[in-house]
This record gives structure tokens, sequence and C-alpha cells, in this order.
């Protein structure tokens, strides 16, 4: 693992125990979007180390990152719906999180697997 991807996974990690221990609404959404601003650079920075790869080990990491991407924008849009959230609203936020952060724990695995030589 890339210091620069460490930092963003750090970076992510200390959003996410901050808005786990937020109690108001207002913070609790703040820090979600600084959150998502971590897990856009933690992204860049894996799609560079996957067009750093050949052949299948590319389209394989790809694939992985676009799924990750996904989920990274799963969370956005529920944010987005959490602003006159009920507390279902912010049920779906929290798994939205859970789900991204379980799914970029896997995918570093994957790289870390397939480190490069």
């Amino acid at each position: 693992m890339t210091i620069g991807t460490n930092d963003a996974v750090v970076d992510a990690a200390g959003q996410s125990a901050t808005a786990e221990l937020a109690h108001d609404p207002r913070t609790f959404l703040e820090t979600v979007a600084t959150e998502l601003r971590n897990w856009d650079m933690y992204l860049e920075r894996l799609q560079v180390r996957a067009a750093a790869r050949a052949g299948s080990a590319r389209e394989q990491a790809e694939a992985r990152i676009s799924e990750l991407r996904g989920r990274r924008n799963a969370l956005s849009q529920r944010l987005g719906e959490v602003h006159s959230a009920t507390e279902e609203g912010w049920t779906r936020v929290r798994a939205a999180r859970d789900d991204l952060e379980r799914s970029a724990a896997e995918l570093q695995a994957w790289f870390e697997q397939r480190r490069e030589s």
C-alpha cells in the first residue's frame, strides 16, 4: 500500500469515527460529507494503482474500484435523502457507510494480495 493511499484510508476512518460519535444531525451530515471527499481521493489513488497493472489484473482492479465507487455513490445518495430524514433515513445512511467501509477493506486486501513487485 502506498503512503498516499494509507493517508486517504486513515482520513476516511477518522471521519467515520467522528460521524459515529456525532450527537446532532448537522455534525453528522458535515462529517459524512467530508468522509465522501476522502473516499473520492482514495478511489482516485486506487485508480492510479489499477492503471499501472496489465491485462486481466487491471480489468479486475478496475471492476472492483467501480463497485466501490458505486457504494460511495449510494452513500452520497442516502446522505442527500437524509436532510429531512426520519430515524429510518439515518439508519440507511449508516448502513451505506458500513457497506462502503467493508467493501473498501475487501478491495484493499485484494490489492495487498496482488502487491506490485
